[in-house]
């Protein structure tokens, strides 16, 4: 039987043609169900990619980070109407980014070298599709981020009304932790689909459906895994809090409490906001991995 190679360069393949298709040939695309404490082998094997190739992986944080700077100067410079417009821009380059780090992280789980040119080739060829999740992406956040608004003046007004109503109590309670759904909403157009479209070279609806898929298959593992990437946001928090304290005590204090904080204390901070950022994407290719993929070897073994 004739087994076609792998070529990232190619279109996208046909629904036959992937069923019967390998990635690297190592591993066969399958929506897997797995129990909910594989979520702590998902931060341990982002945490293994992240430690292959620390340096490399800093320097690209350093260069996203300086990058996302100067583009910003230049457009309050230049375009000062298209700041209220920056947020979206951003929404729509994670799509891109988070597929570059795909990529990045598929040739260094492989031991291989990064081609910075097949890079740019790869999401050239699956431009197309990052285009259409970057817009839904936005058009997504937008969405959940107006149902969050109303409902936050949905429990102001019900609390003057009828502060004592157990439909006030549900209200908040959906309000308190509307950032779970938030966040798992979140994770498919800004990380699954992308990761799907560049290791699978699916098409925009085909990667959102597998996505929905796999994760409905594994909410449990997701959920565990949410919990863990707030946890750590909270223990990066408090760090960089303890390090403005020490470095700048007066900001603590009463009569300074309108400082503003030094800009390189700023700048800081915004990079290791951004290597958490690196870390999450990690952790979510190991999970897109885990769910996704299953070896080619226990396939066989299993015919």
């Amino acid at each position: 039987m004739h087994e076609r190679q792998d070529n990232r360069y190619a279109p996208p393949l046909s629904m036959a043609e992937e069923a019967a298709h390998t990635v690297g040939g190592q591993y066969l695309a399958v929506a897997n169900s797995l129990p909910s404490r594989r979520a702590f082998a998902w931060f341990g094997a982002a945490w293994a990619l992240f430690r292959q190739r620390a340096g490399w992986w800093f320097g690209l944080v350093l260069v996203w980070t300086i990058l996302s700077y100067i583009l910003a100067a230049a457009m309050q410079a230049f375009m000062p109407s298209v700041i209220p417009f920056f947020p979206a821009v951003r929404d729509f380059a994670a799509v891109f980014a988070t597929a570059g780090v795909v990529y990045a992280a598929e040739r260094v789980e492989q031991q291989a070298r990064i081609d910075w040119r097949a890079s740019l080739v790869v999401l050239v060829r699956c431009a197309g599709a990052l285009v259409l999740l970057g817009l839904l992406n936005v058009v997504f956040e937008q969405l959940l981020l107006r149902v969050g608004a109303r409902l936050e003046d949905y429990a102001m007004q019900m609390a003057f009304q009828s502060p004592s109503s157990m439909l006030l109590g549900l209200v908040s309670l959906i309000n308190s932790w509307k950032w779970l759904f938030f966040m798992l909403a979140y994770l498919l157009p800004n990380g699954v689909a992308p990761m799907l479209v560049v290791c699978r070279r699916m098409g925009a609806v085909r990667a959102w459906a597998a996505g929905w898929r796999g994760m409905g298959r594994n909410v449990g593992g997701v959920v565990l895994a949410v919990a863990l990437a707030t946890l750590l946001g909270l223990a990066v928090r408090l760090v960089v809090g303890v390090a403005v304290v020490l470095a700048q005590p007066e900001l603590t204090m009463l009569g300074t409490i309108d400082a503003v904080p030094p800009v390189w204390m700023i700048r800081v901070a915004s990079l290791v906001n951004n290597m958490v950022g690196l870390m999450l994407m990690l952790v979510l290719y190991a999970a897109c991995r885990d769910v996704f993929f299953k070896r080619e070897t226990s396939v066989k073994q299993a015919t």
